[in-house]
């Protein structure tokens, strides 16, 4: 289901994307605009906090697999989308994505600290081997 909204932003929000289309930050309005909206919604849903203490160490265990089954139920949708990149999954949503899983694994640390997010390539599948069985005579 869509859900369709319309966000007003002020003048001076406005004036300030079309300064940064101007000055090269980013190359269209509709992307500024993008990410303006974008981190609105990070900053009305924001993904669940876990603290690193031991004691939350089940409950972080459990959200890792929850971001982990995440991806595996969104992973053909992910490697259309992003190919050969890395994804960064926390609280049940891509987060990030980078073709290098260190720059990756650095930039959302950073970002949401030391918290279980799940990072893989969707289009690497899991190696298989076939292993004929030896003949009895």
């Amino acid at each position: 289901m869509a859900i369709k909204f319309q966000i007003d932003f002020p003048d001076n929000l406005d004036s300030g994307l079309d300064r940064l289309v101007e000055a090269g930050h980013f190359k269209s309005r509709e992307e500024a605009v993008l990410k303006a909206t974008e981190q609105l919604l990070k900053r009305l849903d924001p993904a669940p906090q876990v603290s690193g203490a031991p004691e939350n160490l089940a409950r972080q265990e459990s959200l890792f697999q929850q971001n982990q089954a995440y991806f595996e139920s969104q992973k053909q949708d992910l490697q259309n989308q992003y190919g050969d990149s890395f994804i960064a999954v926390w609280g049940e949503r891509i987060v990030d994505h980078d073709a290098d899983r260190a720059r990756l694994a650095e930039r959302v640390y950073k970002q949401f600290g030391a918290v279980p997010i799940y990072i893989d390539q969707p289009s690497v599948s899991p190696a298989r081997f076939h292993v004929s069985s030896p003949t009895l005579a």
